[in-house]
């Protein structure tokens, strides 16, 4: 724990040794405004990212259009994209935007967007939408038997009255297995006894 916190004063001196001009005071930032303890540098970077934001969702409408208008990779990434889009411009504020979008915070919006645009590429290559209309997919039958452990997730074998029903739908004589089914009393399916 001590060499933790030694590490952490001694990054602490780098730091303030930089941020501290030859003349004694502080550093100036890249627009030669003067770094202070105010919190005004990082509200101006939080409002740079905003813009950021703005300009990488935009980026990702014109990537999107490679992908046919049809698909719902399209439509849904369109969609989400149009509303925080219209969100950074309607906000100056990088709070407004966080709060009005639930998604974060500014530079994670920023991580999501370019990280869609990274899968619009990958989807562009691999056009998971051109698949030929009579393309037929191969059905492997493997009689191999599942081990124990393993769920069938197969259901049971359909009732007796079914299989009656279903003739009788293709025979027309409907009416006359529902009038027979009345009259029969029901199997006891369970080991319990029926009450009379």
């Amino acid at each position: 724990m001590v060499y933790i916190n030694n590490f952490i004063a001694e990054i602490e001196k780098k730091n303030h040794r930089k941020n501290v001009s030859p003349a004694g005071g502080t550093a100036a930032n890249d627009d030669g405004e003067s770094e202070g303890d105010n919190g005004d540098r990082r509200s101006r970077s939080r409002t740079q990212r905003a813009r950021s934001a703005d300009r990488t969702l935009q980026q990702t409408l014109e990537e999107i259009k490679a992908v046919p208008e049809d698909e719902g990779y399209r439509k849904a990434v369109e969609s989400f994209t149009r509303h925080r889009l219209k969100v950074c411009q309607e906000e100056e504020d990088w709070e407004a935007i966080e709060k009005r979008l639930g998604c974060g915070q500014v530079e994670e919006l920023i991580e999501e967007a370019q990280d869609e645009l990274k899968l619009i590429g990958h989807m562009n290559e691999w056009k998971p939408w051109g698949i030929p209309d009579d393309y037929e997919c191969e059905v492997i039958e493997n009689d191999a038997p599942v081990p124990k452990h393993i769920p069938l997730h197969r259901p049971g074998p359909l009732p007796e009255e079914f299989y009656k029903t279903l003739e009788a739908v293709d025979t027309g004589t409907l009416k006359d297995a529902i009038a027979s089914s009345k009259k029969e009393d029901p199997e006891i399916t369970s080991g319990e006894a029926q009450a009379k």
